[in-house]
């Protein structure tokens, strides 16, 4: 998606701030971009919602990728906050993460999540994602114990600018906190992405929330979006 066009679709969104969706106020069949509350990336899977008994959660379609992603447009761009969703990836290779600060004109980002190396088992990690879409990462660790069926929360809490401060969260405990001292990746938005390798996997999400500090919105919010063409 070009810039400009991007920048049109979040300033509509002028909820900036605090968000949370649960996917119950959707349609089954529905994509989360129905809403007007996410942008889909284009080249990548895409996720619908679906009913799971009485509560309603997204699912991952992987047609012809093995990557999809979703950024929050009603999030707006903020800087020190936090972000997370609860994810129930069912198959070896499953990566699920939310991400923050990312930077829409270079894509780069940072990311908090779990990947299923060895069902049940999984790494924990958090990672910078580069211009070119590769993940460096910043920490890794052996994470909880994921079955089939079951969910996992992961949260990513970003802070400060030089360094950076990035908490990862896991079940609502601190699984790791690391500083980025090298990027330093200002404000930007946040979202979700699911990744495989291997066999196509069941990968569902559900609970989106973030939560911003006192001074994560942008004071002036122009001033981000001015930054975008520097």
């Amino acid at each position: 998606m070009k810039t400009a066009a991007f920048l049109m679709v979040v300033l509509s969104g002028h909820l900036w701030g605090d968000f949370f969706d649960d996917f119950q106020s959707y349609q089954p069949g529905q994509g989360p971009e129905s809403s007007g509350n996410w942008i889909r990336e284009e080249y990548g899977g895409y996720a619908l919602v679906t009913s799971q008994g009485e509560n309603q959660v997204i699912e991952a379609f992987f047609p012809d990728s093995t990557y999809l992603g979703y950024l929050c447009a009603v999030a707006g761009f903020w800087s020190d906050g936090s972000v997370s969703m609860d994810f129930s990836p069912d198959g070896t290779g499953s990566l699920v993460n939310v991400l923050a600060r990312m930077q829409i004109t270079t894509g780069e980002a940072y990311v908090g999540g779990v990947i299923v190396f060895l069902q049940p088992f999984t790494y924990a990690y958090i990672g910078y994602v580069s211009v070119s879409g590769d993940y460096e990462l910043l920490y890794s660790n052996f994470g909880p114990t994921v079955t089939p069926g079951t969910w996992v929360n992961v949260g990513l809490t970003v802070e400060n600018q030089d360094p950076v401060t990035l908490t990862l969260h896991i079940n609502g405990q601190q699984a790791a906190q690391v500083v980025d001292p090298v990027y330093r990746l200002g404000s930007g938005l946040c979202g979700f992405a699911m990744i495989y390798e291997g066999e196509i996997p069941s990968i569902h999400a559900d609970d989106f929330q973030v939560v911003l500090s006192a001074q994560g919105l942008e004071a002036t919010t122009f001033g981000a979006i001015k930054a975008v063409f520097r």
